[in-house]
C-alpha cells in the first residue's frame, strides 16, 4: 500500500510535437510505502526515486527507474494495437541493470534482507497482469524470512522454460531443487515437487511480524518432498518422504515416512487449517534402538 502524497519534478523534451524523453524524479518524503522490505519506507524517511524515459523504436520505450541504492530497472515497452505491454526487463537489487535480450522479466541482485511472508501476502491480494512474464530469478540474499524462521546467506537460482519453474537454493542450512508445475487444465492441480539434500529448519522467529499462515494459501498444490537429511534445530530427524494430494480446505497427506539409524515413523494424514482446524492421523513408529533415541531427544540414561 502506498499512501500520501509527495513532491516532484520532472522535464519532457519534445520532437515534433510529442514527448521523445523524460525525466522525473522525487525524494518520496512525506510518502510511505507499506511493502515489505527492502522496498518499504516511512513517511518521514527520504528515498529517491528516478524515472526516465525514451523512445527505443517507432513502437518501443526503453524505461529507466531507479529506487535510491535499493533497485533499479530498465524495461523495454511495446505499443501493440494500442495497448502498451512490457517485453523485456530487468530488476536489480545494488548496482546497475542491464536490458536483457531474452524475452520476459528477469530479477538479480543482491539482498541485504528479504521478508517472503510479506511478499506472499502481497501476491496472494493479486498482482498486475500487465507486466511481462517473470523469466528468471538470480539473486543472493543476506537474511531470508520466511513461514515465521530466518535463514542467512541464502542464493537463489531460478529459470521459468516453458510452464514449469526450476528453482535451485543453497545455504550453509539447506541445499535443494524446487520444481513447480502448473495445472495444465480445469480439475487438476499444481504440482510441487521438491528434494532437498539437507535442510536445516532455525526456530521459529519473534522479529518478523508479517508471517503467512496457512489461511493465506488459496489453493493447496499436489505435494511431493523429500529430504535426505532434515534437522530441526540441533535436532537430527532423519530422512523425509512426504506425498500428498489436494482436498478441500486442505491436504491429503498420503504417504509421511521419517528414517532414522534408531526408529522409523509412517503417518498418512488428512489436514484441513482452514475454518475450524482438523488433522485426522494413522500413526505407525518403531523404535529399534531406544537408548539412542532417547538421547536424542535429550532423555540420556
Amino acid at each position: 500500500t502506498i499512501t500520501g502524497s509527495t513532491t516532484w519534478q520532472g522535464k519532457i523534451d519534445l520532437l515534433h510535437g510529442h514527448a521523445s524523453e523524460t525525466h522525473f524524479e522525487s525524494d518520496l518524503l512525506v510518502l510511505s510505502i507499506s511493502l515489505p522490505p527492502p522496498l518499504s519506507k516511512t513517511a518521514t524517511s527520504r528515498q529517491l526515486l528516478q524515472l526516465n524515459t525514451r523512445p527505443s523504436s517507432d513502437n518501443a520505450t526503453l524505461i529507466d527507474l531507479r529506487y535510491g541504492q535499493i533497485a533499479s530497472a530498465k524495461l523495454l515497452q511495446q505499443n501493440i494495437a494500442g495497448k502498451n505491454k512490457i517485453e523485456r526487463g530487468a530488476v536489480h537489487f545494488g548496482g546497475n541493470v542491464e536490458l536483457p535480450s531474452e524475452p520476459g522479466l528477469w530479477i538479480t541482485g543482491n539482498l541485504a534482507t528479504l521478508d517472503m511472508d510479506g511478499w506472499i501476502k502481497q501476491f496472494n491480494h493479486g498482482a498486475s497482469q500487465d507486466v511481462a512474464t517473470l523469466a528468471g530469478i538470480n539473486v543472493d540474499i543476506d537474511q531470508l524470512d520466511i513461514f515465521s524462521r530466518r535463514f542467512n546467506n541464502v542464493s537463489i537460482r531460478a529459470k521459468h522454460p516453458g510452464l514449469n519453474w526450476l528453482t535451485s537454493i543453497q545455504s550453509p542450512t539447506m541445499q535443494g531443487d524446487i520444481n513447480w508445475i502448473p495445472s495444465q487444465s480445469n480439475g487438476q492441480h499444481d504440482a510441487l515437487n521438491a528434494h532437498f539434500k539437507t535442510l536445516l529448519i532455525p526456530p521459529v522467529t519473534t522479529a518478523n511480524t508479517t508471517a503467512s499462515s496457512n489461511s493465506d494459501i488459496k489453493e493447496w498444490p499436489k505435494l511431493t518432498l523429500n529430504v535426505d537429511e532434515l534437522q530441526l534445530g540441533n535436532r537430527r530427524l532423519g530422512k523425509l518422504e512426504v506425498s500428498a494430494t489436494p482436498i478441500s480446505g486442505g491436504l491429503n497427506f498420503e504417504h509421511i515416512q521419517l528414517i532414522h539409524s534408531d526408529s522409523k515413523l509412517e503417518m498418512s494424514a488428512t489436514w484441513r487449517p482452514q475454518s475450524v482446524p482438523q488433522t485426522n492421523a494413522k500413526i505407525r513408529f518403531e523404535v529399534n534402538d531406544i537408548g539412542q533415541f532417547l538421547n536424542r531427544f535429550d532423555h540420556t540414561n
